[in-house]
């Protein structure tokens, strides 16, 4: 997963003469493009469900994309979970269970010791989080919206693979954004696939 999008980058940064690494993360442009759902082409986000995703979720900075790539590649945790609490106002995008980070995160900033944490955060991230109860956390102050969406979650996806992912796509966006007519003659050719 992402071979084809590296060799883009490399085909892009060798045509343009930009290097990757002076490609910004919080460009404007680009995340104004994120949040119009302006992904055609950007392979992880131009999926209906990613653009849907995208739609609801406004992002406007990189830590937006990461929720939303971990979003998009774990089970249950969009679907009937965190978009129907983003649509309602309960939480916000950054408060919303997007990998397996995020719970141990969570846990342990409200109180919760980190080997009690690791292990709901095992749990729920094999989709087995059904079988937690209140009184586990009986010794912190949890939402009851927080434990409803752990026990909904199916599979949750590592936090890392969507920051390195969502590292791609915004240096794709900025390479379609800025230098869009090179971007568009190398995606249709083939030598980016070799």
């Amino acid at each position: 997963m992402g071979h084809f999008d590296i060799n883009m980058l490399c085909c892009l940064s060798r045509e343009t003469g930009v290097s990757l690494d002076s490609i910004p993360m919080n460009d404007y442009e680009v995340y104004k493009a994120f949040s119009n759902c302006d992904t055609q082409s950007i392979r992880q986000f131009e999926t209906d469900f990613m653009i849907n995703v995208l739609c609801i979720c406004k992002p406007d900075c990189f830590s937006d994309l990461v929720k939303i790539s971990g979003l998009g590649h774990s089970n249950g945790a969009w679907d009937n979970n965190a978009r129907e609490l983003l649509q309602s106002g309960t939480v916000k995008l950054k408060e919303v269970i997007s990998s397996r980070d995020d719970i141990f995160n969570y846990l342990t900033s409200k109180g919760m010791k980190r080997e009690q944490a690791y292990n709901v955060m095992d749990v729920v991230m094999r989709g087995k989080g059904y079988t937690l109860t209140e009184d586990f956390f009986s010794n912190i102050d949890l939402p009851q919206w927080y434990l409803d969406s752990c026990k909904i979650i199916e599979y949750l996806f590592h936090k890392a693979y969507s920051v390195f992912f969502v590292k791609m796509y915004v240096q794709l966006m900025w390479f379609k954004i800025y230098h869009n007519e090179i971007y568009t003659r190398i995606l249709e050719s083939d030598i980016w696939r070799e």
